[in-house]
């Protein structure tokens, strides 16, 4: 409850900065949709902590029914409005950010929920999403006009702000290093460069380790095969330790790892984000 308490305090004041116009962080060339970070100083990590509260208000009143049955929302009126008011506002911020790795980590956290705990549902929910997806012109430009215009790759390359591309260099760069470095990794903060906006890719470019935008692969490039395979162990066992929990409250725990895991796959999120990682 003090989690959501505080966290409340936190969206409040930073839905009510961008509703002022305050904290813009870029705008869309592409889109020209304004990208707001609010009062927090990096746009990524100001989604990441608006997604994971509205994640911890909806295990927060999970936990409270497995543990007190099922009336015991009516219990906590006042909760249930700011917590209600809390979620309104982070879906508020969240749009303004248009950040899709917290978008899609928050649609898994649903969708793994809805799975475990009634599958028919499921298909409902499932259904939802298709149709948000045909239907608002909002989704289709933050996930797919963004893949236009960056004059390197193909299409499919340079789709989700050209991810495919960079996963594909730093893959090869990692094929190509000498075995003691595929094995121990590039050292820690050696990801440095950034693919290259103007589409050249010189010889600086060319044999630098590009920003992942993924922490498995960060992990690879930086840690090498064995810190690569610790992560992977750390996370196995999170895992374990979630499917043995109690079947009440089994559901909330893997849907927030399995969203977790996911958005650690599309981004440099709970990994590579120190702020992300003390949240995690």
């Amino acid at each position: 409850r003090n989690l959501v308490l505080g966290f409340a305090i936190i969206v409040a004041v930073n839905a009510a900065a961008i509703l002022q116009g305050k904290g813009l962080y870029s705008i869309n060339y592409y889109t020209g949709f304004e990208r707001y970070q609010g009062v927090f100083k990096d746009l990524h990590s100001m989604a990441h902590t608006i997604g994971f509260s509205i994640m911890l208000v909806v295990i927060y009143f999970g936990l409270q029914r497995a543990w007190r049955g099922p009336g015991a929302w009516r219990k906590q009126r006042v909760l249930m409005v700011v917590s209600a008011l809390i979620v309104a506002l982070a879906v508020f911020s969240l749009i303004k950010s248009n950040v899709r790795t917290v978008m899609i980590g928050l649609v898994v956290f649903f969708g793994v929920l809805v799975w475990l705990r009634n599958r028919r549902w499921f298909f409902v929910y499932a259904g939802g999403l298709v149709a948000v997806w045909l239907l608002s012109g909002y989704v289709q430009t933050v996930f797919w006009d963004a893949t236009r215009g960056k004059g390197v790759g193909s299409a499919v390359e340079m789709a989700g702000s050209g991810r495919p591309f960079i996963w594909g260099h730093n893959l090869r760069m990692y094929a190509d290093l000498p075995f003691d470095q595929q094995i121990t990794g590039l050292g820690v903060g050696n990801e440095i460069g950034v693919m290259p906006a103007n589409g050249v890719i010189t010889s600086e470019y060319r044999f630098r380790a590009w920003e992942s935008h993924n922490d498995y692969l960060s992990a690879l490039m930086e840690l090498g095969g064995v810190g690569f395979l610790l992560v992977i162990w750390i996370y196995y066992l999170l895992f374990q330790h979630a499917r043995s929990a109690p079947a009440t409250v089994r559901p909330y725990y893997l849907a927030l790892l399995v969203a977790v895991i996911a958005m650690n796959f599309l981004s440099n999120s709970y990994l590579n984000r120190f702020g992300l990682g003390q949240l995690f």
